[in-house]
This record gives structure tokens, C-alpha cells and sequence, in this order.
């Protein structure tokens, strides 16, 4: 039933997760004592068989559903596990080939094909108005296909009438949470991992393979912004993690979040945050186009141009001006060790670029090769001024290098 109403709604993987669920009533055993056949008109139905069977059955028809919903690494999954019993368990050899040919065809998928992320938004429920096994809790919940942040927001909000949005995204005060009304909060989250939680740098790659915490960042200055002063100076951030009960993709489209940890960036943690985040972004494109030369420069083009020409956005030369500095670094000289780690990311970042750039030389196309010219003209300078009075570099130990000083809070 489950699987029939994923499958209604468009919910490909959690159909075929569903259909997997099924499977795990019976063993990878092999016997020919027959289990009785099952029969219904709307559902499965198999017909009188050893249990295994089945399973090879269901796991089948899930493999097609998650192959289809482009969850190729739990098709995979299946496919294995099938191999390992057709091969050392019945010795069905010629299933076992078909078997291994499936799961070719699905790595090659994987390295070949793109796939568009799935959005995530995260839903605070908050106020004694609603249920009480939902009153001041938040959830994930996985949004249908290209779902836009204001056509989910919509679909929600019909299922709660009256419930009163908030605007600010911190966790609300007894005001709201105590009160008799139901107020909802909902931002969009991205995908994060448990090394990205523990402090670790985060993977560039959209992790399809199935993650259970996600993160929301936001930007933030306690000071107003002086007239002429550079941007970045005084822009903090703080980035909320969240653990959720399941891992998606699972038989469901939400879990609830059962574990938030809070963590601050002053400024020049903030800066060294998004030159490493870039950086590694960049490697994992460059690596990609590298190894898959048949694939669309375009994305490799976009990601060089907002590096070389980030302007007022960002860039070597603001983060230059903002921390590295003679002038900030005596009158912040605690933030002595995370400027040398800016300065070794910054000093990285021109070598990735640099390699990116030479790459892109070789592969554009002529259409593209102003551009090319005019990106590697803008290298040349970003060079020059990173080169002209760029700090000295300390040692840094690798352990210091990936975890700046940051203030966390963990909240259950």
C-alpha cells in the first residue's frame, strides 16, 4: 500500500525503500519448502514459493523503482546483495550475470549522468495549537521535485489553516511556544554530513547517497556597517545543524529532527570558512571535468568566473584587505593563527584556480574563448596583487588547519 501511494505521488526511491521494507520479512536462505501464496487485488501477490524468491522478487521491482528515481547507489546496494546470494548461495550463474550487468549499467549512471539535488526544507511547528506530538518540534521534510520555497510553503501551510508564519528563523521565545496559538517556521536546509558536524571541512559533492544531518547558515553583523568600511570586517555567521531520526531516502518524505548543535564564526573564521568551502568545491569540479572530458564545460566556466570576478561579493583582494592586513593583524593579534590559515586557503586557492584556468585553456571551445582570455587576464592581476606584500606564511599544524576556534552550542 505504502508503495503504491509513493508511487502516486511521484516518490520513485521511497516506493522502491518501501518494497525493500517488505523484503526484510524473509531470509536470504535457500530451501524449496514453499511459503503460501499471497493474493490481493490491489497489492503484491506471489504465488506459492520459497521465501527467497520473493525477496529476489521485491528486491527486482525495488531496484527498477530506485533506478528510475535516480537512487542509483541504493540500487547498487540491492544489486550486491542479490549477487552475493545467486553466486556463492543457489549457484544461479545465469542470474548472477544478469544481476552484474544491472549493476554495470548503474555505475555507469552514476558516473555519467546528472542529477539535480533534492531540496530540503526544514518546518518548525511551535504553540500549544497543534498536536501534542508535534508542539514545538522541528522536521525535515524532502520537497517534491524542482519544488520552489514559496509553492512548498503554500502546500504546507493548507495543511495547518491559521497557523501564523514567523519571520525570524531563531528558535522562538515562551511568548510563542507556550502560547495557545500555532505559528510555523520553514527555511530551506542543504544536505551535510556527520564529518561537516564534528567541525570537519564539507564535501563539495552533492551526497545522494543518503545523509540524516542538514544545516542552515546565516550571515550576520553585530555592528552597523560603517560608510567605506570593507564589508566583510565585521560579517559573522552562525550555520544550525540538524540530526534527523531517519536517513533520507527512507519509506517516508519527513523526520523529525532530534538533535540541533549551533556554532558561531566571528568574521575572519567566516572568511577562512568560505575561501576552504570554495576551494574544495572547485578541486572536486576540476577532478570531475578532468576525468569526464565529455561533459559541458559551462559549470567549470560559471564556478572560474565567480572566483576571478567576485567583485564587491567576495574575493582574494576583499579578504586581503579585510584580515591580512599590517593594520588588522595589530589590532587583533589573537587572531593570529586563523589569518595564516586564510592566507595558506587564499594561497591554495590561486594554485586551484590557476589549474582550473589551464585546463579550460584546453578544452573551450572557440565561442568561449574571449571569455577564457578575459578570465586569465583577470588571473594574471589576482596574482600580482596577492603576490605584492602577501603575509607570511607560519606552519600550522593539520589538526589546527581544519578547525578554527568557533563558539558551539549543542542543543537536544
Amino acid at each position: 500500500l505504502m508503495k503504491k501511494q509513493h508511487e502516486a505521488m511521484g516518490n520513485l526511491a521511497e516506493a522502491g525503500l518501501s518494497l525493500v521494507e517488505q523484503a526484510s520479512m524473509y531470509e536470504w536462505n535457500y530451501t524449496n519448502t514453499p511459503l503460501p501464496a499471497i493474493k490481493h487485488k490491489d497489492l503484491c501477490s506471489f504465488p506459492e514459493q520459497p521465501g527467497w524468491q520473493t525477496k529476489i522478487t521485491l528486491y527486482d521491482a525495488a531496484i527498477e523503482l530506485l533506478d528510475k528515481g535516480k537512487a542509483w547507489e541504493q540500487a547498487i546496494n540491492l544489486e550486491g546483495e542479490k549477487i552475493n546470494f545467486t553466486e556463492n548461495v543457489v549457484f544461479d550463474y545465469r542470474e548472477t550475470a544478469q544481476s552484474l550487468k544491472r549493476e554495470a549499467a548503474l555505475y555507469k549512471k552514476l558516473a555519467t549522468e546528472e542529477r539535480i539535488p533534492t531540496t530540503y526544507y526544514r518546518v518548525g511547528f511551535f504553540g500549544r495549537g497543534y498536536p501534542q506530538d508535534m508542539q514545538n518540534k522541528e522536521f525535515i521534510y524532502k520537497a517534491k521535485q524542482l519544488e520552489k520555497l514559496v509553492d512548498f510553503q503554500a502546500r504546507i501551510e493548507e495543511q495547518f489553516p491559521g497557523a501564523i508564519p514567523l519571520k525570524k528563523t531563531d528558535w522562538p521565545g515562551p511568548e510563542i511556544t507556550e502560547s495557545s496559538q500555532m505559528h510555523i517556521l520553514i527555511t530551506q536546509v542543504q544536505i551535510s554530513t556527520e564529518a561537516e558536524l564534528k567541525g570537519e571541512a564539507p564535501s563539495s559533492e552533492a551526497d545522494f547517497s543518503g545523509t540524516k544531518v542538514f544545516t542552515y547558515s546565516k550571515a550576520f553583523r553585530k555592528e552597523k556597517q560603517k560608510e567605506g568600511e570593507n564589508e566583510f570586517l565585521n560579517l559573522s555567521l552562525n550555520q544550525l545543524f540538524f540530526v534527523t531520526k531517519d536517513k533520507f531516502p527512507f519509506t517516508g518524505t519527513c523526520s523529525e529532527v532530534i538533535q540541533r548543535k549551533e556554532t558561531n564564526y566571528t568574521p575572519v573564521e567566516h572568511a577562512f570558512k568560505c575561501v576552504r568551502e570554495k576551494n574544495s568545491e572547485l578541486s572536486t569540479l576540476i577532478e570531475k571535468h578532468r576525468h569526464q572530458p565529455q561533459i559541458s564545460l559551462q559549470p567549470l566556466l560559471m564556478a572560474l568566473n565567480g572566483v576571478l570576478m567576485a567583485g564587491v561579493n567576495g574575493g582574494i583582494p576583499r579578504y586581503k584587505d579585510a584580515f591580512l592586513s599590517g593594520k588588522y593583524l595589530k589590532e587583533n593579534p589573537s587572531d593570529s593563527e586563523i589569518t595564516q590559515k586564510l592566507t595558506a586557503e587564499i594561497q591554495k586557492q590561486v594554485e586551484i584556480v590557476s589549474s582550473g584556468m589551464e585546463l579550460h585553456g584546453e578544452r573551450c571551445t572557440p565561442e568561449m574563448r574571449d571569455l577564457h582570455n578575459l578570465l586569465a587576464g583577470k588571473l594574471e592581476e589576482t596574482k600580482r596583487d596577492w603576490e605584492c606584500g602577501q603575509p607570511a606564511l607560519s606552519s600550522v599544524s593539520a589538526s589546527t588547519a581544519n578547525n578554527p576556534a568557533i563558539t558551539t552550542v549543542d542543543t537536544n
